[in-house]
């Protein structure tokens, strides 16, 4: 007796169409430019309108797009996380005044009768603990007498 050969289900071929390959492009070119959508228009010849459009329609477009969003800040926090390391002072007052909120580090607004919070690469002071001085003529004096 002959046996039958094993006809294996043929998957359909499903061919790109062309907006698939643009989309395609587009993803590629936004993760070149770390998620900068003008750059990735302009380099796969899309308008930001259609960006946007497939954004809204196409759930998995809108995935990765979100994803790469996500490597992109990954990838900026791990730069300024180098800045702190090197004890770069306008990264740390960065990331206090964003990461370390809840322990106070942040730009607080003036009481009426305080004087604004004044930041400086060298010193952070409250511009009223500068006896008998505007804070922005202690600043000049500090940079004049570095």
């Amino acid at each position: 007796m002959r046996k039958k050969p094993n006809k294996a289900k043929k998957k359909p071929v499903v061919s790109a169409t062309k907006t698939d390959i643009h989309k395609k492009g587009a993803l590629a070119a936004l993760k070149k430019s770390l998620g900068n959508v003008t750059y990735a228009c302009q380099k796969t010849k899309i308008a930001r309108s259609t960006f946007y459009q497939w954004m809204k329609e196409d759930k998995k477009f809108k995935e990765d797009v979100d994803e790469i969003s996500e490597m992109s800040l990954d990838f900026t926090e791990g730069k300024l996380m180098e800045l702190v390391d090197s004890l770069n002072p306008t990264a740390i007052i960065f990331y206090l005044k964003t990461k370390g909120k809840k322990r106070g580090y942040c730009e607080k607004e003036a009481e009426s009768d305080e004087k604004p919070i004044i930041w400086s690469e060298t010193k952070i002071y409250k511009a009223k603990d500068v006896v008998g001085q505007d804070g922005q003529e202690a600043l000049k004096q500090e940079k004049s007498s570095s």
